[in-house]
């Protein structure tokens, strides 16, 4: 969620505890429509605790409300419980552990928690595991290949991705980053076309079909260019077999909740995933909360929700506690 750019500056010269809280707040008071939704979705959530008294801890610490994590849990009534805050909780048991660190590199494995066997999702280790799952890779080596491609940091969430030419000298060639070949998703004039796919308890909830401009291809999630998305299942844009061995990676990754980034080569007739997220956002804007987006939230809520229960109740180790009393 950012804030408006007029506002900016007068949140730079606050004091930091004061900063922290303009960044929260202003977002809201600029758009009446995103307060509007936030409000019913905490009013939904006190109203389902009436009832409503499993928890899920959070590590490591806080989880905002742009997260789609934060909107799932409000709408099934569940309590977000940081981790700093687990002793708290005494004899009550947590529904679930939920491992939600917006970092590329995680520092060790959580084997207790959802999404702790996630610990890198840098653009080489998905792309390393994409490749050894499809049997093809985006990564070339920049200083033999000829022609263009895209170069990226292996670091998420920068938006700084550029088209060279190749090949080029070892010496310019940039650390920490990866080098792939441009996948052809275009499918206008100036329009490509994008898949970001969600997936929930190691399934697909549904995948939101992209348009942008071809200029903006590379400047992320958030970076603008939208010219439209549609909410479709997987088996409206995948194949059977593609569905499979995207539930495969995923599971390689370790990846449990989150979203993926797939692109279409309109040349190659296949597809490739070049982003995995385990911490996505969803609805942070007010021109986001319409029907079907609210729609599409309440079903993958529900999707959670069961995922939640029916992990807790086989007792998995990975969910922290053996089968819960009914």
């Amino acid at each position: 969620m950012r804030m408006p750019e007029n506002l900016r500056g007068v949140a730079s010269m606050m004091p930091p505890g004061l900063k922290k809280a303009a960044w929260r707040v202003l977002p809201f008071a600029t758009s009446p429509r995103l307060c509007i939704g936030y409000i019913v979705l905490c009013s939904i959530y006190a109203l389902k605790r009436i009832w409503v008294r499993d928890c899920v801890v959070v590590s490591p610490g806080e989880l905002r409300h742009l997260y789609s994590l934060w909107k799932l849990l409000k709408l099934r009534g569940l309590k977000v419980v940081s981790e700093s805050h687990y002793e708290k909780l005494g004899e009550r048991r947590p529904l679930a552990f939920v491992r939600h660190h917006d970092c590329t590199w995680d520092s060790e494995m959580y084997e207790r928690f959802i999404n702790g066997r996630c610990i890198d999702i840098s653009k080489s280790k998905v792309d390393q595991i994409f490749g050894n799952v499809f049997g093809y890779s985006t990564k070339i080596s920049p200083s033999t290949h000829h022609g263009i491609v895209v170069v990226k940091s292996e670091i998420n969430y920068t938006g700084d991705g550029e088209i060279i030419s190749c090949p080029v000298g070892e010496s310019d060639i940039k650390s920490c980053s990866i080098y792939q070949k441009l996948v052809n998703n275009l499918i206008g004039p100036g329009v490509v076309e994008e898949f970001r796919v969600s997936i929930i308890g190691g399934q697909i909830s549904d995948v939101i079909r992209m348009t942008r401009i071809e200029e903006n291809r590379l400047k992320g999630r958030g970076g603008g260019g939208t010219l439209s998305t549609v909410i479709c299942s997987a088996e409206d844009v995948f194949s059977a077999c593609e569905i499979k061995k995207i539930l495969a990676f995923c599971q390689l990754l370790g990846l449990e909740f989150g979203e993926l980034d797939i692109l279409p080569d309109v040349s190659e007739k296949r597809i490739y995933i070049v982003d995995a997220n385990k911490t996505p956002a969803y609805m942070t804007r007010g021109s986001s909360f319409r029907l079907e987006n609210i729609r599409n939230l309440i079903r993958r809520a529900s999707m959670l929700e069961r995922f939640l229960m029916a992990s807790a109740y086989e007792g998995e180790i990975g969910r922290g506690w053996e089968k819960r009393a009914e």
